[in-house]
C-alpha cells in the first residue's frame, strides 16, 4: 500500500478540519479541490467526531470506493 508523506498528511487533516468547521460555522457543505494527484487514487476513509471525551458521530467507507 502506497504512504503519504508527512506533508500530504498534514494536507490531508487540515481540509478534513476546514470542511469540518465550514460546516459547523456556517453551514456550507464545501468540497475542496487537492493540490495532490496523489490524493485520487481511491482509498478507504473513516472519520471519527469526539467532543469532550465523547463520541459525536462517525462517517466513511472502509473500502476503496471513492478518491479521497
Amino acid at each position: 500500500m502506497d504512504k503519504y508523506s508527512q506533508r500530504q498528511k498534514q494536507e490531508l487533516l487540515g481540509l478534513a478540519r476546514h470542511t469540518i468547521v465550514s460546516y459547523i460555522e456556517r453551514g456550507v457543505r464545501e468540497f475542496p479541490t487537492n493540490s495532490d494527484p496523489a490524493f485520487e487514487a481511491k482509498r478507504g476513509v473513516f472519520v471519527t467526531l469526539h467532543m469532550q471525551g465523547e463520541l459525536r458521530g462517525c462517517i466513511g467507507y472502509p473500502l476503496p470506493i471513492k478518491p479521497l
